[in-house]
């Protein structure tokens, strides 16, 4: 796993967002509860929240499978053994850095198969756990609630679903 330290504010205002992100759908079969787990990182800045695994691609990957499989083995120590493209979007969705040209995020969107022992980066992230289904769909049902009334994403729980999502 690589070792990183978290960027200062300072850091973070001079950085100009790529324009590009990856997500990852990492999910397991619960043999016991007979039902899928998704895996989320609790985001250490911000938009905090609980997350999947995500990055941005043309910061420093050449391509958005190697920034799949860097994101994953960075935020989670996982190694991924296969992804398959779901989908490819454009989102005007926040960033902790600010736009280089376009706000938001192209998007591209993956089912990924991973192996190894979950060990959440310490500075990327303030965490990892399994959820199921409905726990996801809760977390972004207060998520969705909470943008719906009209509140700015800094006052978001960050026992929710992040923003971005």
């Amino acid at each position: 796993m690589t070792t990183t330290t978290a960027p200062t504010t300072a850091d973070r205002e001079k950085a100009r967002c790529c324009g590009s992100s990856v997500g990852a759908r990492i999910r397991r079969w619960n043999t016991r509860t007979q039902e899928w787990e998704f895996l989320l990182i609790g985001r250490a800045w911000w938009p905090v929240g609980w997350a999947p695994i995500a990055g941005h691609v043309w910061d420093n990957h050449s391509s958005p499978e190697d920034a799949v499989k860097t994101e994953t083995l960075e935020e989670g120590g996982l190694t991924v053994v296969g992804l398959v493209l779901v989908d490819e979007f454009r989102l005007r969705n926040l960033c902790q850095a600010p736009p280089a040209h376009i706000p938001g995020h192209y998007w591209w969107l993956y089912d990924v198969e991973v192996e190894g022992e979950l060990r959440p980066d310490a500075v990327e992230t303030t965490g990892a756990r399994w959820v199921t289904a409905d726990e996801l769909q809760n977390l972004a049902d207060q998520t969705i609630e909470h943008a719906l009334m009209g509140a700015h994403a800094h006052d978001q729980d960050p026992e929710v679903l992040e923003a971005v999502w």
